[in-house]
C-alpha cells in the first residue's frame, strides 16, 4: 500500500474510526501523518512495524500544549483539537522511527487510552513516568529497556489493567542463543505469553528448568520438543500447563537416568494411575510435587 492509497482513504473516509496499517512497510511517515490530520475521528490506530515516526506524532499531538517545554506540536503551530487526547487504542510496536522525545510527547497527552503497544520501541523510564492515562486494559512493553519502578508507576495508575506483556520470545531466544553453557533457567510469573518456539534451540547443558505461569499453551507435542532439546535435565518444574494430558508419562522416560526432581503444579496429571506412574518410569526420582493437580484416578502408585 503506497502513500497514494492513504490519500484516497483520507479523502473519502474522513469519518474513519479505526485505522490498521500493521506491517505496511511501503507507506511513509509523512503519508501516515497526512492521513491522521484528515481523519480526526480516529479512536483506534494500529501501525506496528511501519514508518510511523515524528511527523505522525506531531499530527496526533497537534493543538495540545505540552507541560515539558518546547512542545513538538506547539512548534508546528497547529491549533485544531488534538486526536491523541481522545484516542482509545494506539499500537506502535516496532516503530523505530519514534524517538524518545516523541514518545514522551505521546505518553504525556494520552488520557483515554485503553490499549497501548510499545514493544520494540525507544521507550525510557521518563516517558513511562509521564504517562497520563488511567484507563489502560492492555499494555505491551515487551523487548524494551525500562525499570520495574517505571512499570509499577503505570500499573498502579491503571487498576483496570487486564493484559500486561513485559517479556518477549525474542528476549528468551537471544538468551538461549548466546548463553550456550546455561545450566539453570527459571521463568516464573513473567509478564508475557511465551510459546514453545522460544525453546526450539538445543540446550544440552541445561540442568534445571522452571516454567511457572509462562507457558499456559504447552501441549504434549511441545513437551516432546522440550525433552529433545533439554535432554540432560535433573530438575523440571511446570506450573499452569493445563493443556498437558494423558500420554505424557512416556515423555518422561527420556529422563529415566537423569531426572531427580519433578514439580507439576496446576497441571493435568491424569496419567498417574496404578498402571502408569512417574515414579516407575523415573528410577532416579527423589522428589515429586503435585500441588493443585487434576488427578483423575485419585490413587497414586508409589513403589517402595
Amino acid at each position: 500500500m503506497p502513500d497514494l492509497d492513504l490519500q484516497y482513504i483520507s479523502k473519502f473516509c474522513a469519518s474513519l474510526h479505526d485505522l490498521n496499517l500493521k506491517g505496511c512497510i511501503s507507506v511513509t511517515d509523512v503519508g501516515i501523518s497526512n492521513l491522521i490530520c484528515n481523519c480526526m475521528k480516529l479512536h483506534s490506530i494500529v501501525v506496528c512495524d511501519t514508518s510511523f515516526g515524528k511527523n505522525s506524532v506531531l499530527a496526533l499531538c497537534s493543538g495540545i500544549s505540552s507541560n515539558y517545554g518546547n512542545s513538538l506540536a506547539d512548534d508546528l503551530g497547529w491549533n485544531h483539537n488534538s486526536l491523541i487526547s481522545n484516542l482509545q487504542k494506539l499500537h506502535i510496536g516496532g516503530c523505530k522511527s519514534v524517538d524518545e522525545t516523541s514518545l514522551l510527547e505521546l505518553l504525556s497527552q494520552t488520557k483515554m487510552l485503553k490499549s497501548l503497544c510499545l514493544r520494540d520501541t525507544r521507550l525510557v523510564d521518563h516517558a513511562l513516568h509521564c504517562f497520563s492515562g488511567s484507563s489502560l486494559e492492555m499494555l505491551d512493553i515487551s523487548n524494551i529497556m525500562v525499570s520495574a519502578a517505571a512499570l509499577a508507576y503505570v500499573v498502579h495508575g491503571n487498576p483496570g489493567l487486564k493484559c500486561l506483556n513485559a517479556i518477549s520470545e525474542t528476549v528468551i531466544m537471544n538468551i538461549l542463543a548466546y548463553l550456550r553453557n546455561l545450566g539453570v533457567l527459571a521463568l516464573c510469573y513473567c509478564l508475557g505469553d511465551i510459546s514453545m518456539l522460544s525453546f526450539s534451540l538445543s540446550m544440552q547443558n541445561l540442568r534445571k528448568l522452571r516454567l511457572e505461569r509462562v507457558t499456559p499453551r504447552m501441549t504434549n507435542n511441545d513437551l516432546v520438543i522440550l525433552t529433545q532439546n533439554c535432554a540432560t535435565l535433573v530438575e523440571l518444574s511446570l506450573l499452569g500447563c493445563k493443556l498437558l494430558n494423558s500420554g505424557q508419562e512416556s515423555l518422561f522416560v527420556k529422563y529415566s537416568h537423569t531426572l531427580i526432581t519433578v514439580s507439576l503444579f496446576s497441571t493435568v496429571v491424569s496419567f498417574l494411575s496404578e498402571k502408569s506412574s512417574l515414579t516407575t518410569n523415573l528410577p532416579m526420582l527423589r522428589k515429586i510435587s503435585l500441588d493443585l493437580c487434576d488427578a483423575s484416578g485419585g490413587d497414586f502408585d508409589i513403589p517402595d
